[in-house]
């Protein structure tokens, strides 16, 4: 094995001690927590099997496995840059809605109120 690949599984393994640890914490369900397993164990198979990728570009027509690799990389990349942008927007049109619902109460509060300290004043 070539000193890169010691590096880069190393990276592998302290991410899935990271994903453990975020499962152990109830912060991931099941299903994510086995997806990036999956993820991981990809990762891993691919480094310690470099030339596996080169099987797999040759049969979808791709000239070199590490172009398989990019362009896998880059899609996957693309789609979770999408899903973060729906979440924001999700989370953006939330927020409105709960400080439109505060701003509301508050308006119903002072209106109330001054009507209150208008009827005590004509008594």
């Amino acid at each position: 094995m070539k000193p890169i690949q010691f590096f880069l599984l190393a990276l592998i393994l302290f991410a899935i001690t990271r994903v453990v640890q975020k499962y152990r914490q109830r912060a991931i369900q099941l299903l994510e927590f086995l997806i990036w397993l999956v993820v991981w164990a990809g990762a891993t198979f691919v480094i310690v099997f470099p030339d596996s990728t080169n099987f797999v570009a040759a049969l979808l027509g791709v000239w070199r496995g590490a172009d398989l690799v990019l362009y896998t990389s880059l899609l996957v990349l693309f789609y979770l840059i999408f899903r973060i942008h729906l979440a924001l927007d999700r989370v953006e049109q939330e927020i409105t809605a709960i400080v439109q619902g505060i701003a509301l109460h508050q308006a119903e509060g002072r209106r109330s109120g001054t009507a209150a300290a208008s009827a005590r004043k004509e008594n």
